[in-house]
């Protein structure tokens, strides 16, 4: 099944087709960022923020990897097949931390790599593959997160993933710190409503805790 996810996405690199749309802006905007190290002039910028208002996220990372791989489609569909592999093996770990049936992981994985959408979006000069690696491997760092509050200590390693997935999402679209907060929230209120025979205020001390140096990380981040 790999191999199938795997040649149908290098099969665009075998394809001659021009990016058109929104794909395409992405495409030249990051071309302007590799040939000239910055947008060419004050009018390009402020078309850019007012068609896409976030950061130049998507495309700096594509302008890199054009530096890498050159001035071709290869640029993009090359990392968006990274990206799609990321995405496949967050959510099997999302699911295997859900689900007691051990049949979910796996098929949850096929379904993610299978899928025509997400193989068609691989060919696409487009922050969509990179996003969802991005959402999927900060839900599956926050899951790790909460789910080790009982241990010892935060889950120092999983809070700094968490904020750094999170940075890294709400600089190619900016909602990470709502992902941030949604997950805060839900997994709070799953604690209030099941509270443990060892007590509830240590267990939520230890996941704000947690929380809270996700939020730094993220913020310090966001702030460069």
């Amino acid at each position: 099944m790999f191999a199938a996810g795997l040649s149908a996405r290098l099969g665009f690199l075998l394809l001659d087709y021009a990016p058109v749309s929104d794909p395409a802006h992405n495409y030249n905007t990051a071309l302007l960022l590799f040939r000239e190290g910055t947008l060419l002039s004050d009018a390009q910028r402020a078309l850019y923020v007012a068609v896409f208002p976030h950061l130049l996220g998507y495309d700096g990372l594509l302008a890199v990897s054009f530096a890498l791989f050159g001035e071709n489609l290869a640029a993009v569909v090359i990392p968006n097949i990274l990206f799609d592999i990321a995405s496949v093996i967050a959510l099997y770990c999302l699911a295997r931390a859900l689900s007691e049936n051990k049949l979910a992981p796996p098929v949850a994985a096929a379904l993610w790599w299978l899928s025509p959408l997400n193989i068609a979006f691989c060919a696409l000069s487009l922050p969509v593959v990179a996003v969802n690696a991005l959402i999927l491997a900060a839900l599956a760092a926050l899951r790790r997160v909460f789910a080790s509050a009982e241990r010892v200590g935060p889950p120092l390693l999983y809070s700094l993933l968490a904020g750094l997935a999170l940075s890294a999402l709400h600089i190619m679209r900016p909602f990470g710190v709502l992902l941030l907060l949604c997950a805060a929230a839900y997994h709070t209120l799953c604690l209030l409503a099941r509270p443990r025979s060892g007590g509830l205020w240590l267990p939520l001390c230890k996941r704000l805790l947690s929380l809270a140096v996700t939020a730094a990380v993220f913020f310090a981040l966001n702030a460069l």
